[in-house]
């Protein structure tokens, strides 16, 4: 461990009780870019992406396949000893110009899921993985009694259950426009159709199915042209299996909607937790967008919190993609300024403890103006996979490139607790220590050897004099005649250089006693007289008490 490591504090005050909580794991540091030869400028390769374990898959609904003008194909990607290699390039037979295969895609263990869509039309198609690689795929047919309408458009896998939106779909000709999303379930020789989803409120241009998520028994299915809370606020519907059907459980809206957040263009599941993007939320300015976390709580689905981010500006469209994993969740915002006009973020945000805070945002290393870095996004076992669909390959401009990130980076360890702190006031000798911050602290990334920061913050009492010295021990020198009676919490935390961090927190109290007066004066006798009446005495003289919240007892005796 490097000797020369400093540490992080930072000091908040309760009133109620102590708590001591450490936060995440995950410090994603970028590792590999990917991108495929057979690519050109325009394919949108990354338009779509979804990672599971060692396989990612990348869609690029605007390739040329075999001369088909933006029929579109899929690549699986796949990391062995040698890290990542281009596995496959998936095609359907049936995909013709313009159908956009790879617009959606999702993969999970041996199966993926691709979504192909044009005007009036939709396909999906699966594959599976096997010892020959990925085989033949097959058609999923749709149970929409008219259209499909854009069936495809958004497609989610996981175990034996697959859905797809059709956000254009309607039962007849002459019914509204409100979208729909079918279930498929995983048989022993095929996938067939469930059941087809729709809501129980639906309206024309609602977009239900525009995007959606299905984990173990939950799907979730956005809405985002809902006009709920205005033109186009957008919702989001969660559906729960019962056997072979799907229920509805609950209609998603966010607690401060708003005419035009389109809450509901991105969403995703995974357990206990749902995220919904609404790109065009304006908290941070119009259009800088935010994500809303919702957790199920005795059976019921509640708005845990709202995401934003902490450098929002206006036309970020925060929340375009959304992906969450156990405590983390990624946020895309792909129309960031940081490196260029929109070069693109994304944000990622851990739980601890039923809150939510941002832990960093990535960057592209290679980050230009106009990548859209953050457009797709997944997540899975703290891995995360970006696509920046007008990113570069090579010399090659705008055909797309994905950005692998990994946990490299770990967080500092807490080696052991920091004691609770409980003395008299005036204490003898004034300087009190706390702790060694080096027997505290210590840094997990040996191999790295990353320094850890300190700093205090200014909001405990200037008369403790919390302070560190040179060899990383926390102290305090408080005032005389100084208190804290009722005690107060010191949360500390370590930081390291990639702003990973950790915290513990302490109790520090110290108990008033009582003094003697301070001050004692005679005065002149308001009679002129030297001697003093007793009844006049307390008019004679005057004290003032200690500064304590013990009051002090003041007796007099006279020599007569």
């Amino acid at each position: 461990m490097n000797n020369m490591n400093l540490f992080s504090i930072r000091v908040l005050i309760l009133s109620a009780f102590v708590f001591a909580f450490t936060f995440c794991d995950l410090n994603a540091t970028e590792e590999v870019k990917l991108t495929s030869d057979s690519t050109d400028t325009g394919d949108r390769f990354c338009c779509s992406v979804s990672i599971s374990g060692d396989y990612i898959i990348i869609g690029a609904d605007c390739d040329e396949n075999d001369g088909r003008n933006h029929a579109g194909s899929a690549y699986i990607f796949f990391r062995g000893d040698d890290g990542w290699t281009e596995q496959a390039k998936l095609t359907a037979i049936e995909i013709g110009e313009f159908d956009k295969f790879g617009n959606s895609v999702s993969i999970d263990g041996n199966y993926a899921i691709v979504g192909a869509y044009y005007w009036y039309e939709g396909q999906a198609y699966i594959f599976e993985r096997n010892e020959d690689g990925w085989g033949e795929p097959q058609e999923l047919e749709a149970m929409s009694n008219h259209g499909p309408e854009y069936f495809g458009c958004s497609v989610s896998i996981n175990g034996n259950y697959a859905i797809v939106g059709a956000y254009r779909d309607r039962d007849r000709q002459d019914d509204p426009i409100t979208g729909s999303a079918s279930i498929f379930v995983r048989g022993e020789d095929q996938w067939t159709v469930q059941e087809l989803l729709t809501s129980s409120d639906a309206e024309q241009y609602d977009n239900f199915g525009y995007s959606v998520s299905i984990s173990g028994d939950y799907a979730i299915i956005g809405a985002k042209g809902n006009d709920d809370d205005g033109s186009v606020s957008g919702s989001a519907y969660i559906f729960v299996r019962d056997g072979e059907n799907w229920i509805e459980q609950v209609k998603l809206t966010a607690s401060d909607a708003a005419e035009g957040d389109y809450f509901g263009i991105s969403v995703f599941i995974d357990g206990e937790y749902a995220i919904v993007g609404a790109d065009c939320n304006d908290d941070g300015g119009f259009n800088s967008g935010s994500a809303y976390i919702f957790t199920l709580e005795d059976d019921e689905w509640v708005e845990q919190t709202k995401l934003t981010a902490n450098d929002a500006s206006s036309g970020d469209h925060f929340g375009i993609s959304v992906s969450i994993d156990e405590e983390y969740a990624t946020v895309g915002s792909a129309y960031t300024d940081d490196n260029g006009v929109q070069s693109g973020s994304v944000y990622i945000f851990v739980r601890e403890n039923d809150e939510w805070f941002q832990l960093q945002e990535l960057n592209a290393s290679d980050a230009r103006e106009g990548d859209l870095f953050g457009r797709s996004i997944s997540i899975d076992d703290g891995r995360v996979v970006v696509g920046a669909v007008e990113g570069d390959h090579g010399e090659v401009e705008d055909t797309g490139a994905a950005y692998f990130f990994q946990d490299l980076n770990e967080r500092p360890v807490i080696e052991t607790e920091i004691e609770d702190v409980n003395i008299d006031e005036d204490p003898e000798p004034r300087r009190v220590e706390i702790a060694v911050l080096d027997e505290i602290f210590i840094d997990a990334n040996e191999e790295n050897a990353d320094s850890l920061m300190f700093s205090v913050c200014d909001s405990i009492p200037v008369e403790l004099n919390l302070s560190i010295d040179d060899e990383n021990i926390l102290f305090f020198e408080p005032d005389s005649n100084f208190n804290l009676a009722d005690g107060i919490e010191i949360q500390v935390f370590a930081t390291d250089t990639e702003d990973s961090f950790v915290s513990e927190s302490f109790n520090l109290s110290i108990n008033p006693i009582n003094d003697y007066p301070r001050n004692f004066d005679l005065l002149a006798p308001e009679n002129g007289y030297d001697q003093i009446d007793r009844e006049d005495f307390e008019k004679t003289f005057e004290w003032t008490e200690a500064e304590n919240v013990v009051p002090d007892t003041i007796s007099y005796s006279f020599i007569l």
